[in-house]
Formats: structure tokens, sequence, C-alpha cells
């Protein structure tokens, strides 16, 4: 395992999976603006001339929007990190796909007797997308709390979900397993009685240590403050 390394690549994949999202997000814009330009000829033409135009021009840049959504959303989850970033992937599946996207389909579905690729059109299939996504967890605790992470586990099913932790440096590490919420979404607690200072924890998805949170676990874990009262 590249572990000491991993935390500059993860930086790097993050900018690289940032820039090819606005690149993808720039792609469909301009292919729905062209399909805007286009749909606006169908009111100044007769029925047959409707027909070739939905079927030469409009057909084929509603299912390159399919495709470069596709892109969008791979971009996009590869580069998650808070839960602004999954806000963005929300606003994608609630307003701009709904209202903006699955419109052009519906605008041409009048015009072709072909509608059977409109159900594959959209799909949110990314099977070669597989990663643990853990958005903004704490780090500084007040004592007497306990400490709560939550985990998102991507196109994988976790095996053996597990929390390691100790304090800051040394030490044996103590863990206890995750609690499932959803079937995606996993909670890990540290209680309040097994925090006396300052700790480093990492969280495991499965046996091998392939999908590890932070990356570089553990070599170098997820550091956490207690503020003490006095």
């Amino acid at each position: 395992m590249l572990r000491p390394f991993s935390s500059n690549l993860e930086r790097f994949d993050y900018w690289l999976n940032q820039f090819k999202y606005l690149r993808a997000f720039g792609k469909i814009a301009c292919t729905a603006g062209e399909f805007n330009k286009e749909a606006e000829k169908l009111t100044l033409l007769t029925d047959d001339q409707k027909k070739e135009l939905v079927n030469n021009k409009l057909l084929p840049l509603v299912k390159k929007e399919g495709e470069e959504l596709r892109d969008v959303h791979f971009y996009l989850i590869s580069s998650i990190t808070t839960w602004g970033g999954l806000g963005n992937v929300a606003n994608w599946q609630q307003h701009i796909i709904p209202f903006q996207i699955h419109s052009h389909a519906d605008q041409i579905k009048q015009y072709t007797a072909d509608t059977a690729w409109i159900k594959d059109l959209y799909s949110a299939d990314l099977k070669e997308l597989s990663r643990i996504i853990v958005p903004q967890p704490q780090h500084i605790i007040e004592t007497g709390k306990d400490y709560t992470v939550r985990a998102i586990f991507f196109n994988m099913i976790p095996d053996d979900p597990r929390i390691y932790w100790r304090p800051i440096g040394s030490g044996k590490y103590e863990s206890s397993g995750l609690k499932k919420l959803s079937q995606t979404y996993w909670e890990a607690t540290i209680p309040s009685e097994k925090i006396t200072d300052d700790f480093e924890y990492y969280i495991q998805g499965d046996k091998n240590g392939d999908f590890i949170f932070p990356v570089t676990a553990p070599e170098i874990n997820q550091a956490v403050v207690l503020l003490r009262n006095n």
C-alpha cells in the first residue's frame, strides 16, 4: 500500500476530478443549449419536417446529454469530500435532471415512435466507481461527549467495517464496529469514557484495507483534539 504518498495523490485526484467535472458540466450545458436552439424551430415546421428534425437533430442531442450526464456524475462523486458536495449531487438529481434534462426527452416523445431508449438514457450506474466518503469529520470534541462520525460506502458492500482509535502518536488501537443506518450510510461512535486525551482514528470498510479513511491510515490518521473544560 502506498500510504506515505497517498495524501498527495488524493489531493491531486480531487482537483483533477473537480476540473473534469467542470469540463463535463460545460459540455452538457453546450449540448442543452444546442438542443433548445434546434427545438425552437419545431413551431415553424410541418409535421413531416418536425419528425425529420427530431430524428436527425434532437434525438442525437438528447442521447449525447445522457452520455455527458454520466461523466458529470462520475467526476463529481469521485471528488466529494463535504456535505456541500453531496448537496450538489442532490441538486443535479432533484432539480437539473428532472426539470432541464428530462424535459428535452419529453419534448420529442410526441414526434417519434421509438421511445425504448428513454428508460436507459440517464443511467445512474457507475459500477467502476467505488469509494468511502467521510464528509467533514469533526476535529474538536468537548470532554464528556461521544465522538460520532458518519461514512458513506458508495457502490460497495462493507465487510465488517470498523473504526480504530488510540491516543495520538502511540498506544494500542481500540476498535468497534460501525452501525448501519441505511444501505450505504454507516455511523461510527467512540464512547466518551474512552476519550481521555487527544486521539487519532481511521475507518476501514473492508478486511483487506482497500477502502480506508483517511487514505494515509494507519501511518497518518485523522486527529481529534479534546477540548478540556478547565
